[in-house]
This record gives C-alpha cells, sequence and structure tokens, in this order.
C-alpha cells in the first residue's frame, strides 16, 4: 500500500535526524486531558469507566498521548520523538473515521525552541523530499523561525 511506504520513508528520516520512537499508551485518564486540553475536547473522547469508577479514554491524539508519557516519566532531558499509530475519536461529521492514523515527531522539554523548531522543519521537509511529493506546503506560525529556515536552505 502507498501510504504505508510513505510511512516507513518518513520514519527513516526521522531515525536519520535523531528521533526515537515513543510508543505512548492507549488507555489515558480522561479526567488528565480535560483538564489541560479543555471541556470541548470531551465530546471527541471514546470513555468508559474502570473497574475503580476512574474515566478512561482511547488516546485521543498520539501528540497528547506522547506528552503524557514524557510528563510521566519526568524526564528533565530534551526528548527528540516520533510517534506512529493509530489515535481513536469520536466522529462528528459523516465522513469523521474513529480511527486515525497519526505520524509525528516532537521535540519536548527544549531549552533552545527556535533551534529545535527549525530542526522539526527541516525533517519535514526531508521527509517530503523522501517521499518525492511535488505540491506540498507547510503553513508555519511563527514567520520569522520560517525565514531562518529559507536562509539555511540555501
Amino acid at each position: 500500500m502507498k501510504s504505508e511506504n510513505y510511512s516507513e520513508n518518513i520514519i527513516k528520516v526521522f531515525k536519520k535526524d535523531g528521533f526515537v520512537l515513543s510508543e505512548p499508551d492507549v488507555l489515558l485518564d480522561s479526567d488528565y486531558i480535560i483538564q489541560r486540553s479543555g471541556e470541548n475536547f470531551r465530546k471527541l473522547m471514546l470513555t468508559f469507566d474502570d473497574d475503580t469508577g476512574k474515566s478512561i479514554c482511547l488516546r485521543p491524539d498520539l501528540t497528547i498521548a506522547s506528552c503524557i508519557k514524557y510528563l510521566k516519566d519526568n524526564s528533565k532531558k530534551t526528548s527528540k520523538i516520533f510517534y506512529s499509530g493509530q489515535a481513536y475519536r469520536r466522529s462528528i461529521g459523516q465522513n469523521d473515521k474513529v480511527i486515525n492514523d497519526q505520524l509525528g515527531i516532537e521535540i519536548l522539554g527544549s531549552k533552545n525552541k527556535s533551534t529545535d523548531d527549525l530542526k522539526i522543519l527541516k525533517t519535514i521537509i526531508n521527509s517530503i523530499k523522501k517521499i518525492k511529493i511535488k505540491n506540498a506546503s507547510i503553513k508555519v506560525g511563527d514567520v520569522s523561525l520560517f525565514q531562518k529556515l529559507i536562509d539555511s536552505l540555501k
């Protein structure tokens, strides 16, 4: 399958650029996510109560699950991670899927946000080159960071 090939090639770039696989938990504390992500997030989560009555959910997003794992590990170090797997969200629209494949990278505990953001953008660009997509676009919120990236590629 073409998308699996894309994922495999992107993961190779992630590893080459020093990112390490993070395998976040599938089951998460619903209340913990709501506290940090807001009440609006509740309608997207697939939740149930465990044997003790605690509200548990299937991970709605791998970014959130990876950040929770990092916080649980209580690491004070910078972690360059990638994740690949499935996230589970309640479908709202007709075309929404309950199971969503997700692939991404993060640098957690960063001491130098600009440098690390630039590293992530370079890795994304390298990934796009690896899978040979011609008409890709990247939207960046911080224009000055994007300019640094452009300058570094010259």
